[in-house]
């Protein structure tokens, strides 16, 4: 259905880039440049990306495996920052993809690093347009379950249902 020459997902690799120092010396100027350059970098490797996906990457990238909500927030605000697109949905965008325009999407199975809410919207339209593409008369009760083998899922929690629903509103 997705044919053999989509490229898979992949997820960023965590690299150690500094100390927590770093993030505790937010908002001087070197603090806010170190973080926004680990940002961007995770950005274009791995766009579009959830904003809580992203702040919890760069965070790791300076040694904290969890963050506490105000951190968090400083973290966010720099890569709001760092000149990347944050849609409406919360998904961080690079600088080299114009949300507009793009096409793409990115399959994987169910052993991804990438749970399903954390898929954009517009990254799940893009694989129903292609299913639909490909037989324009499949039904949303057919195609919302091709949907979800496409992101390598199968059960619909309340909150699966409820972002997939979203994806399918500007379908």
């Amino acid at each position: 259905m997705i044919g053999d020459k989509r490229l898979e997902f992949e997820p960023w690799t965590v690299v150690q880039v500094g100390g927590v120092d770093v993030l505790d010396d937010l908002p001087k100027k070197g603090a806010k440049e170190k973080v926004r350059d680990v940002a961007v970098e995770i950005a274009t490797y791995e766009g579009p990306i959830h904003l809580d996906r992203l702040t919890d990457k760069t965070t790791q990238s300076f040694g904290l495996q969890r963050v506490r909500s105000n951190r968090a927030k400083r973290v966010a605000y720099q890569i709001q920052q760092a000149g990347l697109l944050a849609d409406d949905d919360r998904f961080v965008w690079p600088r080299e993809i114009d949300p507009a325009t793009w096409v793409e999407f990115r399959p994987n199975d169910s052993s991804a690093d990438r749970p399903f809410i954390h898929i954009s919207p517009a990254e799940i339209r893009n694989a129903a347009r292609l299913i639909r593409s490909k037989n324009p008369h499949t039904p949303d009760v057919e195609l919302q379950p091709a949907l979800l083998r496409t992101f390598g899922r199968q059960r619909r929690t309340k909150r699966l249902s409820a972002h997939l629903a979203k994806a399918m509103e500007t379908l």
